[in-house]
Protein backbone atom coordinates (compact mmCIF):
# COMPACT_ATOMS: atom_id res chain seq x y z
CA UNK A 1 0.00 0.00 0.00
CA UNK A 2 1.66 3.47 -1.12
CA UNK A 3 0.35 6.34 1.34
CA UNK A 4 2.08 8.97 3.26
CA UNK A 5 3.69 8.08 6.33
CA UNK A 6 1.79 9.09 10.29
CA UNK A 7 3.45 10.35 13.37
CA UNK A 8 3.97 6.81 14.59
CA UNK A 9 6.13 5.97 11.69
CA UNK A 10 9.31 7.38 13.09
CA UNK A 11 10.93 4.22 14.17
CA UNK A 12 10.50 2.61 10.83
CA UNK A 13 11.31 5.59 8.82
CA UNK A 14 14.68 5.15 11.10
CA UNK A 15 15.31 1.73 10.58
CA UNK A 16 15.05 2.19 6.99
CA UNK A 17 17.11 4.70 6.65
CA UNK A 18 19.83 3.33 8.89
CA UNK A 19 19.44 0.09 6.60
CA UNK A 20 20.08 1.98 3.24
CA UNK A 21 22.25 5.03 4.08
CA UNK A 22 23.89 4.12 7.48
CA UNK A 23 23.50 7.72 8.95
CA UNK A 24 23.23 7.30 12.76
CA UNK A 25 20.03 7.87 14.87
CA UNK A 26 20.42 11.28 15.59
CA UNK A 27 21.19 12.41 12.67
CA UNK A 28 17.86 10.72 10.88
CA UNK A 29 15.89 12.31 13.88
CA UNK A 30 17.13 15.96 13.43
CA UNK A 31 16.00 15.35 9.84
CA UNK A 32 12.81 13.90 10.87
CA UNK A 33 11.74 16.30 12.94
CA UNK A 34 13.08 19.52 11.25
CA UNK A 35 12.19 18.80 7.89
CA UNK A 36 9.51 15.41 7.93
CA UNK A 37 5.60 15.92 8.30
CA UNK A 38 2.78 14.01 7.37
CA UNK A 39 2.46 15.54 4.26
CA UNK A 40 5.97 15.12 2.71
CA UNK A 41 6.65 11.38 3.53
CA UNK A 42 5.62 8.67 0.80
CA UNK A 43 5.83 5.04 1.49
CA UNK A 44 5.17 1.62 0.25
CA UNK A 45 3.77 -0.08 3.31
CA UNK A 46 3.10 -3.84 3.88
CA UNK A 47 1.41 -4.89 7.29
CA UNK A 48 3.13 -2.14 9.67
CA UNK A 49 6.59 -2.40 7.64
CA UNK A 50 7.83 0.27 5.52
CA UNK A 51 9.46 -1.47 2.50
CA UNK A 52 10.47 1.90 0.40
CA UNK A 53 9.88 5.59 1.11
CA UNK A 54 10.91 9.55 -0.17
CA UNK A 55 10.40 12.93 1.02
CA UNK A 56 8.88 15.23 -0.89
CA UNK A 57 10.33 19.02 -0.32
CA UNK A 58 9.25 21.98 -2.25
CA UNK A 59 11.43 24.64 -4.07
CA UNK A 60 10.97 26.01 -7.47
CA UNK A 61 13.38 25.62 -10.41
CA UNK A 62 13.59 28.67 -12.31
CA UNK A 63 14.28 29.02 -16.26
CA UNK A 64 14.82 31.86 -17.96
CA UNK A 65 13.08 34.60 -16.68
CA UNK A 66 10.30 32.14 -15.26
CA UNK A 67 9.86 30.53 -11.82
CA UNK A 68 8.42 26.87 -12.05
CA UNK A 69 6.74 25.16 -8.89
CA UNK A 70 8.46 21.87 -7.70
CA UNK A 71 9.00 18.76 -5.92
CA UNK A 72 12.34 17.68 -4.72
CA UNK A 73 12.23 13.99 -4.02
CA UNK A 74 15.01 13.06 -1.17
CA UNK A 75 16.02 10.19 0.74
CA UNK A 76 14.24 7.58 -2.10
CA UNK A 77 15.35 4.26 -0.88
CA UNK A 78 13.95 0.33 -0.50
CA UNK A 79 14.96 -2.45 1.54
CA UNK A 80 17.24 -5.02 -0.07
CA UNK A 81 15.56 -7.42 0.55
CA UNK A 82 12.68 -6.36 -1.17
CA UNK A 83 14.37 -3.94 -4.33
CA UNK A 84 13.53 -5.94 -8.32
CA UNK A 85 10.13 -5.60 -7.31
CA UNK A 86 8.97 -2.32 -8.73
CA UNK A 87 8.51 -0.51 -5.08
CA UNK A 88 10.12 2.48 -6.05
CA UNK A 89 8.29 3.18 -9.49
CA UNK A 90 5.11 2.90 -7.73
CA UNK A 91 6.38 5.69 -4.86
CA UNK A 92 7.81 7.46 -7.95
CA UNK A 93 4.46 7.24 -10.43
CA UNK A 94 2.58 8.11 -7.24
CA UNK A 95 4.57 11.37 -6.64
CA UNK A 96 3.99 12.34 -10.16
CA UNK A 97 0.05 11.94 -9.29
CA UNK A 98 0.56 14.22 -6.30
CA UNK A 99 2.65 16.64 -8.09
CA UNK A 100 -0.38 17.38 -10.61
CA UNK A 101 -2.66 17.26 -7.58
CA UNK A 102 -0.79 20.13 -5.98
CA UNK A 103 0.24 22.01 -9.63
CA UNK A 104 3.53 21.22 -9.76
CA UNK A 105 5.15 21.69 -13.00
CA UNK A 106 8.26 19.52 -12.25
CA UNK A 107 9.81 17.10 -9.84
CA UNK A 108 13.86 16.95 -9.39
CA UNK A 109 16.24 14.69 -7.41
CA UNK A 110 20.03 14.41 -7.56
CA UNK A 111 20.80 10.60 -8.31
CA UNK A 112 23.07 8.94 -5.07
CA UNK A 113 25.20 7.61 -7.74
CA UNK A 114 26.48 7.91 -10.99
CA UNK A 115 24.69 4.65 -11.95
CA UNK A 116 21.23 5.69 -10.78
CA UNK A 117 20.79 8.95 -13.88
CA UNK A 118 20.07 5.88 -16.53
CA UNK A 119 17.41 4.35 -13.95
CA UNK A 120 15.53 7.65 -13.17
CA UNK A 121 15.26 8.31 -16.95
CA UNK A 122 13.11 5.13 -17.15
CA UNK A 123 10.56 7.46 -15.67
CA UNK A 124 10.88 10.15 -17.31
CA UNK A 125 13.47 12.43 -16.14
CA UNK A 126 15.72 14.46 -18.08
CA UNK A 127 19.37 15.34 -16.61
CA UNK A 128 19.60 18.94 -16.44
CA UNK A 129 21.57 19.96 -13.51
CA UNK A 130 25.35 20.32 -13.98
CA UNK A 131 28.39 21.68 -11.83
CA UNK A 132 31.62 22.86 -11.82
CA UNK A 133 33.60 20.47 -9.80
CA UNK A 134 37.57 22.66 -9.67
CA UNK A 135 40.52 21.80 -7.30
CA UNK A 136 43.50 23.94 -6.12
CA UNK A 137 45.91 23.46 -3.85
CA UNK A 138 46.33 25.74 -0.72
CA UNK A 139 48.88 27.92 -2.81
CA UNK A 140 47.13 28.38 -5.79
CA UNK A 141 43.35 29.38 -4.04
CA UNK A 142 45.34 31.85 -2.12
CA UNK A 143 46.72 33.36 -4.95
CA UNK A 144 43.32 34.85 -5.42
CA UNK A 145 42.40 35.90 -2.61
CA UNK A 146 42.13 39.81 -1.97
CA UNK A 147 41.83 41.52 1.25
CA UNK A 148 39.99 40.39 4.67
CA UNK A 149 35.92 41.62 4.34
CA UNK A 150 34.30 42.02 7.26
CA UNK A 151 33.44 38.33 9.00
CA UNK A 152 29.13 38.72 9.15
CA UNK A 153 27.01 36.22 11.11
CA UNK A 154 24.07 36.93 8.89
CA UNK A 155 20.43 35.55 9.66
CA UNK A 156 19.02 32.69 7.11
CA UNK A 157 16.25 35.45 5.07
CA UNK A 158 19.57 37.52 4.14
CA UNK A 159 21.33 34.41 3.08
CA UNK A 160 18.48 33.27 1.39
CA UNK A 161 18.15 36.41 -0.77
CA UNK A 162 21.47 36.52 -1.67
CA UNK A 163 21.50 33.02 -2.71
CA UNK A 164 18.39 33.37 -4.82
CA UNK A 165 19.93 36.87 -6.35
CA UNK A 166 23.49 35.18 -7.02
CA UNK A 167 22.15 31.93 -8.42
CA UNK A 168 19.46 33.78 -10.90
CA UNK A 169 22.15 35.07 -12.88
CA UNK A 170 21.34 31.65 -14.41
CA UNK A 171 18.69 28.85 -14.27
CA UNK A 172 18.72 27.21 -10.84
CA UNK A 173 16.33 26.03 -7.93
CA UNK A 174 15.58 27.86 -5.78
CA UNK A 175 15.29 27.00 -1.56
CA UNK A 176 13.25 28.63 0.47
CA UNK A 177 14.28 29.80 4.43
CA UNK A 178 13.55 26.56 6.07
CA UNK A 179 15.44 24.66 3.27
CA UNK A 180 18.73 26.82 3.58
CA UNK A 181 19.04 26.75 7.06
CA UNK A 182 18.66 22.93 7.53
CA UNK A 183 21.12 22.63 5.29
CA UNK A 184 22.93 24.69 7.23
CA UNK A 185 22.55 23.01 10.17
CA UNK A 186 22.96 19.04 8.41
CA UNK A 187 26.72 20.70 7.63
CA UNK A 188 27.01 21.73 11.06
CA UNK A 189 25.93 18.44 12.34
CA UNK A 190 29.35 16.80 10.55
CA UNK A 191 31.95 19.15 11.83
CA UNK A 192 31.22 21.46 8.69
CA UNK A 193 31.22 25.29 8.87
CA UNK A 194 29.99 28.26 7.00
CA UNK A 195 32.08 31.59 6.93
CA UNK A 196 30.66 35.14 5.34
CA UNK A 197 31.62 37.97 4.68
CA UNK A 198 30.08 41.43 4.00
CA UNK A 199 30.77 44.69 1.96
CA UNK A 200 29.05 47.74 2.58
CA UNK A 201 27.00 46.60 5.34
CA UNK A 202 25.39 43.84 3.39
CA UNK A 203 26.08 40.36 3.09
CA UNK A 204 28.30 39.97 -0.15
CA UNK A 205 29.12 35.70 -0.08
CA UNK A 206 29.56 32.80 1.87
CA UNK A 207 30.84 29.28 1.95
CA UNK A 208 29.20 26.16 3.64
CA UNK A 209 32.18 23.53 3.89
CA UNK A 210 33.35 20.57 5.47
CA UNK A 211 37.32 19.45 6.30
CA UNK A 212 38.56 16.28 5.73
CA UNK A 213 42.38 15.21 6.71
CA UNK A 214 43.79 16.39 3.72
CA UNK A 215 40.81 18.19 1.52
CA UNK A 216 38.25 21.21 2.14
CA UNK A 217 35.28 20.26 0.06
CA UNK A 218 32.82 23.13 -0.58
CA UNK A 219 29.38 22.19 -0.97
CA UNK A 220 28.54 25.85 -1.88
CA UNK A 221 30.18 29.02 -2.59
CA UNK A 222 27.82 31.69 -3.16
CA UNK A 223 29.62 35.60 -3.41
CA UNK A 224 29.08 38.60 -5.93
CA UNK A 225 31.94 39.67 -8.05
CA UNK A 226 33.55 42.08 -6.03
CA UNK A 227 33.44 39.91 -2.93
CA UNK A 228 35.06 36.90 -4.55
CA UNK A 229 39.22 37.57 -3.39
CA UNK A 230 37.97 38.45 0.19
CA UNK A 231 35.80 35.23 0.70
CA UNK A 232 38.28 32.79 -0.93
CA UNK A 233 40.99 34.89 2.10
CA UNK A 234 38.68 33.85 4.94
CA UNK A 235 38.19 30.30 3.39
CA UNK A 236 41.75 29.69 3.11
CA UNK A 237 42.36 31.04 6.71
CA UNK A 238 39.59 29.28 8.25
CA UNK A 239 40.71 25.99 7.45
CA UNK A 240 44.63 24.21 7.50
CA UNK A 241 44.21 21.75 4.62
CA UNK A 242 46.09 21.49 1.45
CA UNK A 243 43.43 20.92 -0.93
CA UNK A 244 40.31 22.23 -1.74
CA UNK A 245 37.84 21.10 -3.75
CA UNK A 246 34.95 23.48 -4.76
CA UNK A 247 30.95 22.66 -6.35
CA UNK A 248 30.01 25.42 -8.47
CA UNK A 249 27.69 26.65 -10.88
CA UNK A 250 28.77 25.97 -14.51
CA UNK A 251 28.96 29.36 -15.37
CA UNK A 252 30.98 30.29 -12.22
CA UNK A 253 33.68 32.46 -13.89
CA UNK A 254 36.35 30.43 -12.27
CA UNK A 255 38.90 27.84 -13.63
CA UNK A 256 42.02 25.78 -13.11
CA UNK A 257 44.09 23.12 -14.80
CA UNK A 258 41.76 20.82 -12.54
CA UNK A 259 37.93 21.23 -12.96
CA UNK A 260 35.23 18.63 -14.38
CA UNK A 261 32.02 19.74 -15.23
CA UNK A 262 29.54 16.83 -13.81
CA UNK A 263 25.78 16.03 -14.27
CA UNK A 264 24.86 16.32 -10.73
CA UNK A 265 20.20 16.28 -11.30
CA UNK A 266 17.89 15.38 -13.08
CA UNK A 267 14.22 17.28 -13.34
CA UNK A 268 10.80 15.73 -15.09
CA UNK A 269 8.01 17.63 -15.97
CA UNK A 270 4.57 16.98 -14.81
CA UNK A 271 2.48 20.38 -16.35
CA UNK A 272 2.25 21.17 -19.78
CA UNK A 273 4.00 24.42 -18.36
CA UNK A 274 6.96 22.49 -17.57
CA UNK A 275 7.02 20.10 -20.84
CA UNK A 276 7.27 23.26 -23.29
CA UNK A 277 10.28 24.90 -20.85
CA UNK A 278 12.09 21.90 -20.30
CA UNK A 279 13.99 22.29 -23.09
CA UNK A 280 15.31 25.63 -22.62
CA UNK A 281 17.39 24.81 -19.27
CA UNK A 282 20.87 25.18 -19.36
CA UNK A 283 23.07 24.35 -16.89
CA UNK A 284 20.99 24.44 -14.37
CA UNK A 285 22.26 24.79 -10.62
CA UNK A 286 20.97 22.70 -7.64
CA UNK A 287 22.98 23.11 -5.22
CA UNK A 288 21.90 22.23 -0.96
CA UNK A 289 20.91 19.18 -1.87
CA UNK A 290 21.68 17.13 1.26
CA UNK A 291 24.25 15.01 -0.41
Amino acid sequence: MIEFANVNDNDEIIRLWKICFGDSNEYISCFLNKRMNTENCLVHRENSNILSMLFLLEGKLKISSELYNSFYIYAACTDPEYRGRGLMAGLIGRTAEIAVENDKDYICLVPANSGLFEYYARFGFETVFKKKVISFNRRQLYMLSAESAEIYNPDIKEITDLRNMVFSSGDCYLWDEKAVAYSIFENESIGGKMICVRNEGKLAGYALFFETDERVIVKELCVTNRSFGSLIKLLVSSSKSEYFTLNLPVNFPLTSDNFNIKDNGMAKPISAKGGESLQAIYNAYIGLTLE
